[in-house]
């Protein structure tokens, strides 16, 4: 599930959005690409 992905399903629609991934900053440009491993509740 890439960053994009959570924020469609989560329904985010913020204008400005900082998104860190184990401390890593992610782009904007990211967010299609970058993954991460969702564990469900």
């Amino acid at each position: 599930m890439t960053v994009r992905d959570i924020l469609k399903e989560r329904g985010y629609v913020f204008p400005l959005l900082v998104v860190h991934i184990n401390g890593t900053l992610i782009a904007r440009d990211d967010f299609d690409r970058a993954q991460v491993q969702v564990t469900r509740r």
